[in-house]
């Protein structure tokens, strides 16, 4: 069953959402977006890309977050992106929180939660 699957209804959020941008763009594996921030943004959370859950999370139940990452552009030469399955109202509990570095090449991450 999937919860979210596409690119479809992400939406850019947070008090810095204008300092982003978000695009669909093709790649070699189906519909990308292109997620890009112009100049410092002070905090992770100031810059969102968000999608709610088309059908609600199962206690005790195993869902997979997969998608496929690389970087295009940065001052380092590295990006970086943080997954977060979270409650969409305080106290924000995370089922899943976990950052990775992204390189030039396309990389797979598929997270068990």
């Amino acid at each position: 069953v999937s919860i979210v699957k596409g690119v479809d209804g992400f939406r850019l959020v947070g008090q810095h959402a204008d300092a982003g941008s978000l695009t669909v763009v093709d790649s070699e594996h189906g519909p990308a977006m292109r997620v890009a921030t112009r100049g410092f943004v002070p905090h992770v959370w100031d810059v969102l890309v968000v999608h709610g859950a088309e059908q609600p999370l199962v206690a005790g139940r195993t869902m997979m977050l997969r998608f496929w990452l690389r970087n295009v552009e940065s001052m380092t030469g590295e990006g970086f992106v943080r997954a977060h399955v979270e409650q969409n109202h305080e106290p924000w509990d995370k089922s899943l929180s976990v950052q990775f570095g992204a390189g030039a090449e396309w990389r797979q991450i598929q997270l068990p939660f």
